[in-house]
Order: C-alpha cells, then sequence, then structure tokens
C-alpha cells in the first residue's frame, strides 16, 4: 500500500494533566474503528506517513498482517473494496470523531464571553495535530489513486467543526458569522496550530492563544457594534 505523505515529527514537552489529557489515543476502547484508528495514529507518530501500511499498522497494534487483513475483509462495505480502502476509511472516521472531540473540549478560555478555538499545549496535542495533518495529505493521496472516501469523510469532520464555531460565535453575538469570518478563524487556527507543533518552535503557545483570541474578539466586536 503506498501512501506518500510528510513524516510527523512529534515534539517532546511534559504533559499537563487533565480529563482529556489523550483524545488522540483510545487504548481502553475495543471499538474496531478505535483499535484502527490508534493503530493509524501509532505508525504515523512513530515511522511516518510515507512508512503507512497494513504491516506497519499491524506491527503497531501488535498483531499479524494475517490477522488485521482478516479483521478489515470483515468490515468491508462490499466486495469491491480493498483492505487498503477498508483501513483507510475506518482511520478517517476514528481519526475525524478524535479531532472534533478535541476541538470541541475547551481546557481554558481566555475570557468567558470570547468562545475559544483549540490550540495544542501538550505532548499529546502536538502530536494528534500532527497526526491530523499528516492523515489529510493521506487522504489527498488516496483520492489521486481514486478512492475518494478519507477526504470526503475529514471534509464532513471539518464542517462539523466549521459548524460548531459557528454556534459558539451566535452564542456570543446573537446571530451566525459570515462564512468568510468562519473560514479565516480557522484558516488562522490552522496556521497557529501548524506552527505550534513545528520542532523548536519558538511561538508560545500563550501568545498564540492571545492572537486568536483576538481575533475571535474582533469579529465580536464587528458584529455587534450598534449602527452609525
Amino acid at each position: 500500500m503506498s501512501m506518500s505523505a510528510p513524516g510527523v515529527t512529534v515534539v517532546h514537552m511534559r504533559l499537563i494533566s487533565s480529563p482529556y489529557e489523550r483524545p488522540f489515543l483510545r487504548p481502553a476502547s475495543l471499538n474496531p474503528f478505535d483499535i484502527i484508528g490508534d493503530g493509524v495514529v501509532e505508525t504515523l507518530r512513530d515511522r511516518g506517513a510515507q512508512e503507512l501500511s497494513i504491516r506497519s499498522v499491524a506491527k503497531a497494534l501488535g498483531v499479524t498482517s494475517q490477522g488485521l487483513h482478516q479483521r478489515l475483509q470483515s468490515h468491508r462495505h462490499d466486495d469491491t473494496e480493498t483492505p487498503t480502502a477498508v483501513l483507510c476509511r475506518m482511520a478517517s472516521v476514528a481519526l475525524g470523531q478524535r479531532w472534533f472531540t478535541w476541538v470541541r473540549e475547551s481546557l481554558m478560555a481566555l475570557a468567558p464571553e470570547v468562545p475559544e478555538i483549540r490550540l495544542p499545549q501538550t505532548e499529546h496535542e502536538r502530536m494528534g495535530v500532527a497526526v491530523w495533518t499528516a492523515w489529510h495529505e493521506v487522504a489527498r493521496g488516496r483520492d489521486l489513486l481514486g478512492d475518494p472516501v478519507p477526504g470526503e469523510i475529514l471534509a464532513a469532520t471539518r464542517d462539523d467543526e466549521r459548524q460548531l464555531l459557528a454556534d459558539e460565535m451566535d452564542r456570543a453575538m446573537g446571530r451566525r458569522p459570515s462564512d468568510h469570518q468562519l473560514v479565516t478563524l480557522l484558516a488562522l487556527a490552522d496556521g497557529l496550530r501548524a506552527q505550534l507543533v513545528q520542532p523548536a518552535s519558538n511561538l508560545p503557545v500563550g501568545t498564540a492563544q492571545e492572537v486568536m483570541a483576538r481575533q475571535v474578539a474582533s469579529v465580536l466586536q464587528v458584529e455587534t457594534r450598534p449602527a452609525a
């Protein structure tokens, strides 16, 4: 299985204790999608997307390639879906659910009246953001090979994230922000997240949070300003 994408760089730092400390790995779950998701996350984290294969995921899970192949076969939508396609579909569902759980849960609000767009603060969160980014590259590679399903699942997750932000902004200012404002806010969040997971990044998390909060606040101020 060939899925070319840049390797994932893990930035090591002390973990901060919280109820949502490790949302990108679910080792206690017996859900088949979570099991596959963990194998993919660990493979991307430890070996990079260029090494992603049924064999490498099986190794991460501690099972044989044949055993994983059989498990994937049992989750096919139809006889035409290959084991690789099943793996990518199941991983996209699992990673999408984990991403949405992470962006939905807020660890710290800079101001109660300003909705927070979450940025990575811990080693685990930085790893999760890097893996999420790498998986988008994998999905684009799959699309080039004629398998659009992973990309479609990820696009649906991004739509959910955009709707979540729209709902939070609506709650704060009494009406939905424009699509342009939502796209701009999420683009800024993506850029800050990407910078924060870079090795030896000199961008402090607190500074990134302040930049993000100011941009959110500016939208709220524009939208709630009384007409002249």
